[in-house]
């Protein structure tokens, strides 16, 4: 099942994968950063780290650092402020990418880059399957009382696992195994004026769904990789 404490697992292995390759003390920005999770450990890693989301994002109330509210478009930031610009998960959220990626530029100081953690078309096809693995475990935790949603949060949720949806929301399902695509997300930056450093899988196993969540290490998820694909991809760019 989907939960906070999943996430961060994941998001976790995310920050001790990208840590090791920041400069230390470096101005960073995360855009979309939800709890602010992974902020906090940027953050106790010794970057000076602004994080920033929008009002209505999910697990708003369970933020673990400072998140200042923005309005999805313009960054309420100067010119040149920021090093490094991160994102995990957020870009094929976003409807005004063009407009926002033009913002990162504008931020960003001279030889300043942008890090993107982005999921795959491997994942896209692992959670859309992963939905009837989870359903069981979803329905005893409902019949059992460990969760209590609402009729109608109930029958969206089975739902949800049986007939996969879109996770972007900016495309349709099917075209999601394009648009999570490496050769869609280079074209994406080229196209905005951005340089492709680097476009690498992250070498780590999981699904929309968080079947199995922490139960299964981040050892064997490494080794699924291998086999089912990674279900991230980080990208480094930095403008022309």
């Amino acid at each position: 099942m989907i939960s906070a404490e999943n996430l961060h697992f994941i998001r976790a292995y995310e920050i001790d994968l990208l840590a090791a390759q920041l400069k230390l003390g470096s101005d960073v920005l995360e855009i979309g950063a939800g709890t602010g999770y992974q902020a906090k450990a940027l953050s106790e890693r010794g970057f000076k780290v602004v994080a920033i989301d929008l009002p209505q994002a999910a697990y708003g109330r369970r933020r673990v650092f400072p998140v200042a509210d923005y309005d999805g478009k313009t960054l309420p930031f100067p010119d040149r402020t920021f090093d490094i610009i991160f994102t995990s998960n957020v870009l094929e959220h976003v409807s005004s990418l063009d407009t926002l990626l033009g913002e990162t530029r504008r931020v960003l100081k001279p030889n300043g880059y942008c890090i993107h953690a982005m999921p795959t078309v491997s994942w896209r096809i692992w959670t859309s399957l992963s939905g009837y693995i989870d359903l069981p475990t979803y329905l005893l935790a409902v019949l059992s009382g460990r969760l209590r949603p609402g009729w109608r949060q109930f029958v969206r949720m089975a739902l949800g696992h049986i007939i996969p949806r879109s996770h972007g929301k900016v495309h349709p399902l099917a075209a999601e195994l394009w648009t999570f695509g490496k050769k869609y997300w280079i074209r994406k930056f080229q196209q905005n004026g951005f340089q492709v450093v680097r476009a690498q899988p992250m070498r780590l196993f999981y699904t929309g769904w968080s079947v199995l969540g922490s139960r299964l290490p981040i050892e064997q998820r490494t080794r699924l990789a291998n086999f089912l694909g990674s279900s991230c991809a980080l990208y480094e760019v930095k403008p022309l």
